[in-house]
């Protein structure tokens, strides 16, 4: 067989050789895949020949870079932020590079640290001489001066007030309370402006957390100081978080012994107890008694449920769970009953999703503390509507007691009554709601209280006339509720 050779101009390859290149050596054409093999290797010992040759050095580097800043239009600013943070090792490092590309034209640096934490991480390659190694790099040094605390607190209070200003009216503001806890305790724990910024983007989170049905679930003041101890004081926030009925009030049972050790358990464990006891005290009044020998009475109750604050055992959880808990109705559709309070089909389609969702006792329960609602000049709509679901409604067990939802109505009513100064204004007011409530246990309980008034008593007095028509018309409104099995 003759002997192949390659033909000038045409580049031959081994089929052989391209599929199963472990079998050149034996083919036929090994000689030409050996061939070709040698020249791709001369080709790339070329190509690495180039590359060397194109190859420079770390000084031409450092010339082009140097022709390349100073043909800029506008030095090129570098900003190298809170390298007091880093580790020693970390600074030396940085240090070293600002140092090796300081001299480049057109090039600054703007370094910002903490000049005794650098110059003692210097200390470690400068043979103890970190100073005087920072003033060989840093061409001009500029101390900041320290931002004054009124800016402080004129830049704090904005912000907040911009992220409160769409969730209530300033009228509600507790301005006179806040001025309290702010000046003697809260003021202590902001002295720069890394403390303001701090606390703002953990307040604007758990903001977010208690605003997102458009109403604030908890109180503002409470909040704030809240905020503020969980992010300086948290020993002193977990401890009040796992103390919860030594430090608001609970009847069935007074904690002094317990509140007492508390109370002194809290100051020692914070740097700033004078500023704190002063905070401890606005938040848990309670307390009031182990460092002031001072006593609320249950009369301020209704108030601080109102006010939706921490010192209230329905709403101290909240500030915690960061939500409202499942048993509990939202302060959204409280603030939803009250806007209504005159519309009584919407009160009725309120209180109705309410009783679906097995929330409407809770609200009527919540209700009660709403100042108001105690003050309206038209009460027939909101009574009525607490008569009408007071039907629907279990009865809530109390310890020993029932508490049946229609004393909510009573209650309401009664509230009504005592605004009243005329006893004809009381009877049209009963007559009125006679007519245009639904509710028979509610009525029934109202016909009841007025015939076995005592002298003094909010209830009109009724002739034995009018007691009986209120009682027909009930018995009329009774079985026209049996015809449509409103009741059994």
């Amino acid at each position: 067989m003759e002997t192949l050779r390659p033909i000038p101009g045409i580049r031959l390859q081994c089929f052989q050789h391209t599929k199963h290149p472990g079998v050149c050596a034996r083919h036929p054409c090994s000689w030409l895949c050996g061939r070709n093999a040698w020249q791709n290797e001369e080709r790339r010992a070329g190509a690495r020949t180039d590359f060397r040759q194109k190859e420079k050095s770390l000084q031409e580097m450092r010339s082009e870079l140097r022709v390349e800043f100073a043909n800029l239009n506008t030095p090129l600013l570098v900003v190298i932020d809170d390298i007091d943070r880093l580790i020693e090792d970390e600074v030396c490092l940085v240090f070293r590079l600002v140092k090796a590309n300081a001299d480049f034209p057109n090039l600054i640096f703007l370094l910002l640290f903490q000049r005794e934490t650098v110059q003692a991480a210097l200390n470690k390659i400068s043979g103890g001489e970190g100073r005087f190694y920072l003033e060989k790099i840093v061409q001009v040094g500029i101390d900041l001066p320290p931002v004054s605390q009124a800016a402080l607190t004129d830049l704090l209070f904005q912000r907040i007030s911009e992220a409160f200003d769409p969730l209530f009216a300033e009228s509600e503001w507790e301005r006179e309370r806040f001025t309290e806890i702010w000046y003697p305790g809260l003021s202590h724990y902001f002295r720069n402006l890394r403390e303001v910024n701090r606390f703002l983007s953990s307040f604007r989170f758990a903001l977010s957390a208690f605003s997102q049905s458009g109403a604030l679930e908890v109180n503002p003041v409470d909040l704030i100081a809240l905020e503020v101890l969980r992010i300086s004081e948290p020993k002193v926030y977990e401890m009040i978080r796992q103390n919860k009925f030594s430090l608001i009030p609970h009847g069935a049972w007074d904690y002094n012994n317990e509140r007492g050790e508390l109370a002194n358990t809290l100051l020692e464990a914070s740097d700033k107890p004078e500023a704190l006891k002063q905070v401890l005290t606005h938040l848990f009044p309670e307390l009031q008694k182990v460092w002031e020998n001072f006593r609320y009475s249950e009369d301020y109750l209704p108030g601080w449920l109102s006010a939706r604050r921490i010192c209230v055992e329905r709403f101290f959880d909240r500030y915690f769970l960061l939500e409202v808990p499942p048993q509990h109705v939202s302060e959204a559709v409280i603030k939803q009953i009250v806007n209504a309070s005159d519309n009584k089909a919407a009160l009725d389609a309120i209180l109705e999703d309410l009783r679906s969702r097995k929330l409407a006792l809770d609200a009527l329960e919540r209700l009660e503390a709403e100042e108001s609602l105690k003050a309206l000049q038209n009460p027939v709509p909101f009574v009525s509507a607490l008569a009408d679901i007071a039907d629907f409604l279990p009865r809530k067990k109390v310890i020993f007691m029932n508490i049946r939802a229609e004393l909510y109505a009573r209650r309401a009513l009664l509230r009504a009554l005592d605004k009243m100064q005329s006893e004809e204004a009381k009877k049209k007011l009963i007559d009125i709601l006679i007519k245009e409530t639904k509710g028979l246990c509610a009525t029934a309980f109202w016909i009841q209280s007025i015939e076995k008034r005592d002298a003094g008593s909010d209830w009109p007095q009724l002739t034995s006339e009018e007691l009986g028509q209120l009682k027909q018309r009930w018995l009329v409104r009774a079985r026209a509720g049996c015809e449509l099995r409103r009741i059994a």
